[in-house]
């Protein structure tokens, strides 16, 4: 999925959010294997300084098997061991009850695992020392857009509701007529 076709507001995207310093967001598509970490690696060479914080994006992960999980394993445990923070964003069912199983949860900690990507940038500040965002402009223009919505949508069955009151007592006038 491309950034710009994210919407705007979601919880999952990123558009009009901001990334601390020290924070590199890497997503991940299809199955989680070895090759995947491989590619992970290639991109943090190339970066000019190495993140204090990784998150993985893994919302459109579907399964992880073995390997995968022993490649995650050993960049939590690179990461760590050079005290840098993994912090995994919406995994889905499948990744998520494999990581339990096998204690990778436990060894990444579950505050680090988180539903969705504000989340995850949230968790990120924290880790940082920054103070939390109160309410990202995204999340507020989400809010009123929601609300609108509602609004909206009950404005219009209220409209309706009154069109067929009216309809039922002008047949109700006639009749009497």
């Amino acid at each position: 999925m491309d950034e710009a076709s994210e919407t705007e507001g979601s919880q999952h995207s990123l558009v009009g959010r901001e990334i601390p310093d020290g924070v590199l967001i890497f997503r991940v598509f299809g199955a989680f294997f070895f090759g995947v970490v491989d590619k992970l690696d290639n991109e943090l060479k190339r970066a000019k300084r190495e993140p204090k914080i990784l998150i993985l994006r893994t919302r459109k992960v579907l399964a992880i098997d073995a390997t995968g999980l022993q490649a995650l394993e050993d960049l939590r445990a690179k990461l760590h061991s050079k005290g840098k923070h993994l912090i995994l964003s919406a995994p889905h069912t499948q990744p998520l009850a494999a990581m339990i199983n096998s204690g990778f949860i436990d060894r990444l900690g579950e505050e680090n695992v988180c539903p969705h990507i504000a989340a995850a940038l949230a968790r990120a500040r924290e880790i940082l020392g920054l103070p939390p965002v109160k309410e990202d402009a995204v999340d507020q223009l989400a809010a009123v857009q929601a609300e609108r919505a509602k609004i909206e949508v009950v404005r219009k069955e209220l409209a309706e509701s009154l069109q067929r009151a009216q309809q039922l007592l002008g047949h109700s006038a006639d009749k009497k007529s």
